[in-house]
C-alpha cells in the first residue's frame, strides 16, 4: 500500500512538473538551459521560428555570436577612428537586431565576440 501511494505521488509530481511554465521548470531543475547557433543572427524571418522553439523548450539563454572585422588589426579600414563610437566600422546592427529579438521573447542573450582579421 505504501509503495502504491509513493508511485501515485511520484506520477502526480511528474505530471505537474511537465505542465509547469518554462521559468518554473528552470527554477526547479537548477540548470540553465541555453542554445548557440548561427541562425540567431540570421534575418528576422529565419530566426523567429527558432527563437520561438528555443523559448518553448524552456531555454533560459540564447548565446549570440558577434563577428566583425577587428579595427585593431594591422590593416584598418581607410579613415577608421577607433576613438569614435560613431565610426561606420562599428556596425552592430545585425547583433542589435538579434539581441532585441531574443530578449523580447523572454530569453536572456549571452554575447560572444569573435573577431575576423581584415584582409
Amino acid at each position: 500500500m505504501k509503495s502504491r501511494v509513493l508511485t501515485v505521488g511520484l506520477l502526480a509530481a511528474a505530471l505537474l512538473a511537465a505542465h509547469a511554465p518554462a521559468g518554473a521548470q528552470a527554477a526547479t531543475r537548477g540548470l540553465t538551459l541555453g542554445f548557440v547557433d548561427g541562425v540567431f543572427t540570421s534575418s528576422p524571418a529565419v530566426r523567429a521560428p527558432w527563437l520561438a522553439r528555443t523559448v518553448d523548450s524552456g531555454a533560459d539563454i540564447v548565446r549570440i555570436q558577434i563577428t566583425w572585422a577587428a579595427p585593431d588589426t594591422p590593416r584598418r579600414p581607410t579613415g577608421f577612428d577607433a576613438r569614435d563610437p560613431g565610426d561606420p566600422a562599428y556596425d552592430f546592427t545585425v547583433a542589435d537586431s538579434a539581441i532585441v529579438d531574443a530578449t523580447s521573447r523572454a530569453a536572456r542573450a549571452g554575447l560572444v565576440q569573435r573577431s575576423t582579421a581584415l584582409g
